[in-house]
């Protein structure tokens, strides 16, 4: 759920959150605030499924030989290797 932050106090420790929706928050609960994350843009997710699916064709880079043969399982082996490797990078 995001919100937008309306004030702070003096001290910068206490603020106010304003939310779209009723929240589900009870007094005293912590609850974790972080910045909303980027996303790729339509045209960048566009091509990344068309890089993978160049990467798995034998006219671009074969990955048929090394056992790829869907663009969803070749997403699925990339994110576990990238999260491995970077974790949450």
């Amino acid at each position: 759920m995001l919100g937008k932050i309306i004030e702070f106090s003096r001290d910068k420790k206490d603020l106010t959150i304003r939310l779209p929706a009723p929240g589900k928050f009870r007094l005293g609960e912590t609850v974790r605030i972080t910045r909303p994350k980027k996303a790729r843009t339509m045209k960048q997710n566009s091509f990344y499924w068309c890089f993978l699916t160049w990467c798995i064709s034998p006219d671009g880079g074969n990955l048929q030989d090394q056992g790829h043969f869907s663009v969803d399982g070749l997403h699925e082996n990339i994110k576990v290797w990238f999260q491995e490797r970077h974790g949450r990078d």
